[in-house]
């Protein structure tokens, strides 16, 4: 599935407006803000390549999970610069994974069931095994309680197994290629041949799909509705320089 998500940011679409359009749009803008706005942090390219990405992704949520589907301020990011300006888990996240924290809620989250709160690792490999899902065991190191609760170094691979099973059990659990369609068809309009998923993974990548559609068409929409208020902010700049240099 990560490689078939992967497929749809390789080559970002990006909207490009004309040079007083874009300073049009600055300064309505700044008339129209009055109090600060937040900015998010915006993420280097490489967090975003490969097995580091998915690493990234995986852990935050797995914390969305675990903490009621809502990822606490101090754990947007996971991770933290060493001194060597390297990646490094923060000892709080290290410390839940390491104690199967995380896992316990993010399943007693899911069956809203407070009884797999208290299992260690290979508690949570049985009840995965009972719900018909298996934790796949890495190449590098062993699946065992041992290798899980080691923290210097964290074992990542394994760590990831696990994380990789609850994303299946919640995917088994709480989504279907049906359901998936029918959100679909709540937003897109009906008419024409449309290739429909089959299975789980196509189904995701078609709702992501469909939904960068929608969100295109709707900046779309919004671009047009601001294009008359930009070229007044133009006119009135354009009249106001005459004005000075008169």
């Amino acid at each position: 599935m990560w490689g078939n998500l992967c497929k749809l940011f390789k080559s970002p679409a990006t909207f490009r407006l004309s040079n007083d359009t874009e300073e049009g749009m600055s300064e309505l803008q700044r008339e129209e803000e009055n109090e600060e706005a937040k900015v998010l942090e915006i993420q280097s390219i490489d967090d975003y390549v490969g097995p580091k990405a998915k690493q990234r992704a995986s852990i935050l949520w797995l914390i969305c999970k675990a903490n009621g589907n809502k990822v606490p301020d101090d754990l947007k990011d996971p991770y933290y610069k060493d001194h060597e300006d390297q990646d490094q888990l923060k000892p709080l996240v290290v410390h839940a994974l390491a104690s199967a924290e995380y896992y316990c809620l993010a399943l007693g989250n899911i069956y809203s069931d407070p009884n797999y709160h208290n299992l260690n690792h290979w508690g949570v490999i049985q009840a995965l095994a009972r719900k018909g899902v298996y934790v796949a065991e890495p190449s590098d190191v062993s699946l065992t309680e041992t290798v899980l609760i080691q923290t210097s170094p964290i074992r990542m691979s394994a760590h990831m197994s696990v994380i990789e099973a609850i994303m299946a059990l919640y995917l088994k659990e709480t989504i279907t290629v049906e359901r998936i369609i029918n959100a679909v068809k709540r937003f897109v309009p009906s008419g024409g041949t449309i290739e429909l998923p089959t299975d789980i993974e196509e189904a995701i990548v078609f709702w992501i799909n469909k939904v960068c559609v929608k969100m295109k068409h709707r900046i779309e929409d919004d671009m047009n509705i601001a294009t008359p208020q930009v070229q007044k902010v133009i006119r009135n700049r354009s009249e106001s320089e005459r004005e000075n240099q008169i």
